[in-house]
């Protein structure tokens, strides 16, 4: 009797941990072409959620009750003014997240906007000044691919961010390879169209070519991304992007 007790109890443990999942994980870039945080990672600083994130590497998942959890254990939470911000304790995070061709959502839709603050850019999901900045948030693989699509199987639809439009809807994203350490990655492109451009700590440097730095190339259906000097871990995730069409 004890014997087929234990064989039922492990049989359902089974089961939940089959149903019971996060996503894979993935790190954040920030896509608006033609601004000064296109291409830029997202991440956690100092309690609040930065465009142009400068830290050690990072990644996140979306957890199966449909929140946005960072590798060094903190949630995204959205405060009532609109601001994403971070905290380690998972009954104030918002829910709502889920990864879609690429993307990360929430509430379904991309409401995100760059706010420069002091020499940085800090997240919302609103913006009233010229200079704010609407953009999409790309969720890619270290291994250089779009994150899978993903819909937590346990989210709460009520959130604390709004569900503005998004503001990159006609973007196409064709190659990424993001990496965690000096070296190159080469990952399969999603079309011929591509760019080549420079990428110094935390966006691209307009042909400078600085302590830290990306160059893009192409080679047929493939991208080489090279990761040249400077410190690699401070660079954070990023990722190369082709064909932005805004």
């Amino acid at each position: 009797m004890k014997f087929t007790s234990t064989i039922a109890l492990t049989s359902l443990m089974a089961f939940f941990s089959t149903c019971l999942a996060d996503s894979e994980s993935f790190g954040l870039i920030s896509l608006r072409s033609a601004s000064a945080v296109h291409l830029s990672s997202v991440g956690p600083s100092d309690g609040v959620v930065v465009v142009g994130y400068q830290g050690n590497s990072i990644s996140a998942v979306v957890t199966d009750e449909g929140y946005l959890k960072f590798s060094d254990g903190s949630y995204i939470a959205v405060t009532s003014e609109g601001q994403y911000t971070v905290t380690t304790d998972s009954s104030k995070a918002t829910s709502g997240w889920s990864l879609n061709d690429g993307y990360l959502k929430i509430n379904n839709a991309q409401s995100y906007v760059a706010v420069p603050v002091s020499g940085t850019y800090d997240l919302y999901n609103q913006g009233s000044a010229s200079e704010d900045i609407g953009i999409s948030i790309g969720a890619f693989t270290s291994g250089g691919s779009r994150a899978a699509d993903f819909t937590p199987s346990g989210s709460n639809s009520d959130s604390n961010s709004d569900s503005n439009s998004d503001s990159n809807s006609n973007s196409t994203v064709t190659t990424v390879a993001p990496t965690y350490s000096n070296g190159t990655t080469t990952v399969s492109s999603y079309s011929t169209t591509l760019i080549s451009s420079e990428y110094c700590g935390g966006k691209v440097c307009n042909g400078t070519n600085g302590g830290n730095s990306t160059t893009i190339t192409s080679q047929s259906e493939n991208i080489g991304l090279k990761m040249n000097g400077g410190n690699a871990g401070a660079l954070g995730l990023f990722a190369a992007i082709g064909a932005l069409l805004l």
